[in-house]
């Protein structure tokens, strides 16, 4: 798998309890997740800017991504299936 690189690069990471990795692309336009094989699948919901940024797992069952975008200054959400892993321990 490739990676868009480029001067920005991917620029938020997260990752899920089955080691997938949700990735802001490095064009800021899309929400990639690469799963454990190197498939990268496109989450269609979590659109509505130019700059998404970063990103982290949150919600009651850990389920929901939240993401930054920059360029409006807003926070856009999606559910995943898979919980995100839990950092330090915490939520």
């Amino acid at each position: 798998m490739k990676l868009a690189g480029g001067i920005s690069g991917e620029v938020g990471f997260a990752m899920d309890v089955a080691g997938n990795l949700p990735v802001c692309n490095g064009r800021g336009v899309r929400l990639d997740v690469l799963e454990v094989a190197g498939t990268a699948l496109t989450d269609p919901t979590c659109t509505g800017g130019r700059a998404l940024a970063n990103l982290a797992y949150g919600g009651p069952n850990n389920k929901a991504l939240f993401v930054t975008e920059s360029d409006t200054g807003t926070i856009l959400k999606t559910e995943l299936p898979t919980e995100g892993s839990r950092m330090f321990g915490l939520i």
